[in-house]
């Protein structure tokens, strides 16, 4: 044990020159360290490089500015060595204006250097790192120094439009612009804008300047990092595109050189301020011969798949375009802020999804269509979806027949949807539409379907309701600018409807005919209640009209009710011949009964035309009432109007009122022994005055003096039908009026002159005299007649 300690203890000791070896190499690197270092900070300090960048840049000649703050050597990256240069707040900028305007800024850029190669006086860049870095787009400030891509401007145009006229455009095609109103023909139409020499022209021009690019660029510049990137353009400064962790970098695939990027998208900009949109995967890869780009991600709770290829050799395009579930509602109000698209269009709650695709060469864009299948709108509104559509953006017509199909389509929310009131005179709830809209082309498409759930209002005298349709079913048809209507069926909630309406009207519905055939037409007793304040029987109607600037000013039709009835009075039998003409609307009536219960206000308007005739103290029965009745916007009249009471007794009556609302007319009663009693009406529409005429108080007092009639009467309308007399004030006023009249009348006759009376011999007097229960005397019992 001793001896082991004692061999350890002595190896313990180090050897005098072995530690003065150490100290000596540890002195020479520090001094070489020195020495570099005084040698890097003389030679590479950042005024030199700083110098030396510059001059390069000089001597290169390049067509833009290149402006630094700061350029640098470093020689770590955090904890991590690493020798590069450095240069912060680096701008690049266009030195002839009448190029571009375009500017690219980055706030750090990072360039890893080769030692070997700055021994060897050489510069390899293979990889660049950049911080936030932004390019923004300006146009230049002479535009006829800039030339765009417009096969137009060149002299192929008319090679092109030839090209366009044999491919594009079926025979017999008017090209838009040319004044033609083809069918089928469309705004977006125009000029074919591929022409073959300008795609070959364009393909050999991308393979060469690939060819360059890779031969002095991506030959040795193996990746560019980029944290964050934004395209701006200065022509729409809203509008900002923002790329995220980019990635470029360049590899081989089978054998292939091809350029990669990578990135996450984010839309941005005052065009997306206040709507969130996440970022999307976006991928682009260049050959030679080939690109190929892919994008994919979710914008709210949509998602969203691109994907596209484009082959430079063969001209051949793949393209297809997924939307699931895409949100309408933001991007619209996006556009509609940005005065892309008009105000009117409001949804709350719309998806999209959809699927577009094409595959073909890029010249056979105007005879291979893009299809899109399935598409559909679903949200609060219902459903709109298409099975198959195929589009041709280049030719007429613009796409295939298709089929439209529209599930539960709220009509209210849509109408709302596009800033419309629609008939909210008519309908106080639109209901949902269910259909099928089959489109041959924009000229001629049809549709068959239903309504449900539809609400019609009525109002009388400031009292509303509303009629319930549970169904409406019927077809529309446009053929060219005319579209035809039919609906032959209708469900009506406690009511009836037989027969059909259909129309022939222009596009914009205000020029063209409508028919009407319907046997039974009869609404809710509620509705009956408040338009006629009784009830009815079925109505038939048959007629046609005309529409002129959406208005009906032509219409010849009859109407029929078999029985009217309400409280106060009843009608059976009514036919009614009516015809609208230069603005006049014409009647021909015809009622077999009409009968005025005592105590209503007809009653008492029609009542003392009587006199004292017996048997219409419960009611007054007219039979076999006529008449014509014509009014145009503040003039009518009526005229022959006459009815046959108690089977012997004839009423007869015309008039007319005025502009002014004033009232003229006269009224005659033929009893069996009294003929034609006049009775004069006046005074206007809202205050109605009968009274007896002088010629016929003079008969009276002549011949009847014990006759006392109703002196002149007063009646004051209410409503739009009801009709009442005015206070007994008036009544005492009018009645004094009355009798003044009727001893007028007396003097006239002269005193002592027989009546023709006094001349009949007894026996002839027997046989004029009335019998009993035909005396005309005034009714003690008729309140009316005690005025």
């Amino acid at each position: 044990m001793a001896k082991h300690l004692s061999r350890h203890s002595g190896d313990a000791h180090f050897s005098p020159m072995k530690f003065r070896r150490g100290w000596i190499w540890f002195l020479m690197g520090t001094l070489i360290s020195l020495v570099a270092a005084f040698f890097v900070r003389t030679l590479l300090s950042p005024g030199q490089i700083r110098y030396w960048v510059e001059q390069s840049l000089q001597e290169a000649k390049l067509p833009v500015q290149v402006e630094f703050s700061d350029i640098r050597l470093e020689f770590s990256r955090g904890f991590f060595p690493w020798f590069g240069l450095v240069a912060e707040d680096v701008s690049i900028l266009s030195q002839q204006s009448c190029k571009t305007l375009s500017e690219f800024n980055v706030d750090r850029l990072a360039i890893p250097l080769s030692l070997t190669g700055l021994l060897d006086k050489q510069l390899y860049v293979s990889h660049l790192y950049l911080g936030q870095a932004q390019f923004r787009y300006m146009p230049a400030e002479c535009p006829g120094e800039e030339e765009a891509f417009d096969p137009s401007s060149s002299k192929e145009a008319g090679d092109q439009e030839s090209t366009a006229s044999q491919i594009g455009r079926p025979p017999g095609a008017t090209r838009s612009g040319s004044g033609g109103d083809e069918v089928g023909s469309s705004p977006i139409i125009g000029r074919f804008p591929f022409a073959q020499e300008k795609i070959d022209k364009l393909g050999q021009d991308y393979r060469a300047a690939w060819e360059e690019l890779n031969s002095q660029v991506a030959q040795h510049l193996g990746e560019v990092l980029i944290e964050k990137f934004e395209l701006l353009d200065g022509r729409r400064p809203g509008l900002r595109l923002e790329f995220r962790s980019l990635r470029w970098f360049a590899k081989e695939v089978n054998d292939e050189p091809t350029w990669q990027f990578k990135s996450r998208l984010r839309l941005g900009g005052d065009w997306f301020e206040g709507h969130s949109s996440s970022n999307f995967d976006i991928r682009i890869g260049l050959t030679q011969s080939k690109t190929d780009l892919f994008l994919e991600g979710n914008y709210k709770e949509g998602k969203v798949r691109w994907e596209g290829a484009y082959d430079w050799k063969d001209n051949h395009l793949r393209l297809e375009l997924q939307q699931n579930q895409v949100p309408l509602s933001p991007i619209l109000q996006i556009l509609k802020e940005r005065r892309v698209v008009t105000n009117d269009i409001q949804p709350k709650f719309v998806w999209l999804s959809c699927h577009l695709a094409y595959e073909g060469p890029i010249l056979s864009l105007n005879e291979k269509p893009i299809v899109m299948e399935p598409c559909s709108l679903q949200g609060d509104l219902g459903e709109v979806s298409i099975a198959s559509w195929r589009w041709y953006p280049w030719r007429l017509p613009v796409f295939d027949p298709m089929e439209v199909t529209l599930k539960e389509l709220d009509l209210q929310k849509l109408v709302q949807m596009i800033n419309r009131t629609g008939l909210s005179g008519i309908l106080s709830r639109f209901g949902t539409l269910s259909g099928v809209l089959r489109v041959e082309n924009p000229n001629q498409m049809s549709f068959r379907g239903e309504l449900r759930d539809i609400e019609m209002a009525f109002s009388n005298k400031g009292v509303r309701g509303k009629q319930s349709v549970p169904l409406l079913k019927g077809e529309l048809n446009l053929v060219d600018d005319r579209v035809s209507g039919l609906f032959p069926e209708m469900e009506l909630e406690d009511g009836e409807f037989g027969g059909s309406i259909s129309f022939n009207l222009d596009r914009a519905f205000r020029e063209g005919m409508l028919q009407v055939a319907i046997d039974r037409l009869n609404f809710h007793p509620s509705i009956q209640k408040l338009m006629v304040n009784g009830t009815l029987t079925p109505v038939s109607i048959y007629g046609q009209g005309k529409v002129e600037n959406g208005e009906l000013v032509a219409w010849r039709g009859e109407f029929g009710i078999r029985e009217l009835k309400s409280e106060d009075w009843s009608l059976e039998d009514v036919k009614l011949s009516t015809e609208l003409a230069e603005g006049q609307f014409v009647s021909q009536n015809k009622i077999k009964r009409i009968e005025l219960k005592s105590g209503g206000d007809f009653y008492r308007l029609v009542r003392p035309l009587f006199l004292d005739e017996k048997g219409l103290e419960e009611s007054l029965v007219m039979q076999k009432v006529s008449g014509r009745v014509q009014f145009g916007k503040d003039t009518g009249s009526w005229d022959r109007v006459s009815a046959t009471a108690l089977g012997r007794v004839v009423l007869s009556s015309s008039g007319k009122w005025l502009a002014d609302r004033s009232l003229e007319g006269t009224a005659f009663v033929d009893f069996p022994v009294l003929k034609l009693l006049r009775w004069d009406i006046s005074g206007n529409l809202d205050r109605l005055q009968i009274q007896p005429s002088a010629k016929m108080l003079k008969e009276l007092a002549r011949r009847h003096p014990e006759i006392r009639p109703p002196g002149s009467m007063e009646f004051v309308r209410t409503g739009d039908m009801l009709v009442k007399e005015i206070s007994s004030q008036s009544v005492e006023k009018l009645k004094t009026i009355g009798q003044k009249v009727i001893e007028t009348a007396r003097k006239i006759i002269p005193e002592g002159t027989p009546t023709d009376e006094a001349k009949l011999g007894p026996e002839q007097k027997k046989k004029a005299s009335p019998k009993p229960d035909k005396k005309v005397n005034p009714s003690s019992d008729d309140p009316t007649l005690k005025q």
